[in-house]
């Protein structure tokens, strides 16, 4: 009887203090073309731009360099773009944001890899700071470091803006200007599920 009160008591105990995980950002690594980039022992990535078409053709390798193959492409004319790499505080694993700069916004490519497994986290998304004031921009930007990304459980990473973030889901074909969804601070979060790779998107209003 003493042991299962005991038990009883222990698990509520347990579950409050269990903590999610962070990714912490690790590396910003500019690209230039034709050049290998490792972001950890293992996992190293290849940038190749297609000189007619203007788009980056994205390849991984978990063996050092060997054996590359193709896992993306940027399907849009490039003016440069960056590897972020945030490594997991709970074990090996990796998340990769491969930011593209466009003419006016950058486009976001998400990644999670794990022992030598690349999936990618939902669609391309266009991401910018919403502009203040009347004054004129020329181009929006948004921040890795306002990007913050923790593991909730073992199969679901959750993904959190902490900075006003103008939002849009470059997988349509045709967008205008009211296809673009601005949210405050925290407002947005996006929900990835590591088993079915599907990605759930939660608004939070007030």
């Amino acid at each position: 009887m003493k042991k299962s009160l005991f038990v009883f008591f222990l698990i509520p105990f347990i579950s409050c203090c269990q903590i999610d995980s962070e990714f912490l950002l690790q590396k910003s690594i500019k690209v230039e073309w034709g050049k290998n980039i490792c972001i950890s022992k293992n996992d190293c990535f290849h940038i190749k731009n297609d000189s007619e078409l203007y788009f980056e053709f994205l390849y991984y390798s978990h063996n050092r360099c060997e054996n590359m193959r193709k896992i993306d492409s940027s399907g849009i004319s490039a003016y440069g773009s960056v590897l972020n790499n945030f490594k997991s505080k709970k074990d090996s694993s990796y998340i990769m944001i491969w930011k593209i700069e466009l003419e006016n916004t950058p486009l976001f490519k998400f990644y999670y890899i794990n022992n030598g497994i690349v999936k990618k986290i939902g669609e391309d998304w266009l991401i910018y700071t919403p502009p203040t004031g009347e004054y004129h921009y020329d181009y929006f930007d948004y921040s890795v470091n306002d990007i913050h990304i923790y593991q909730k459980k073992n199969d679901e990473i959750e993904f959190v803006f902490s900075e006003n973030v103008d939002f849009l889901d470059h997988s349509k074909i045709l967008f205008n200007s009211d296809d673009w969804v601005s949210f405050r601070s925290g407002e947005l979060i996006l929900y990835f599920n590591i088993t079915d790779g599907t990605v759930k998107r939660v608004e939070k209003r007030e």
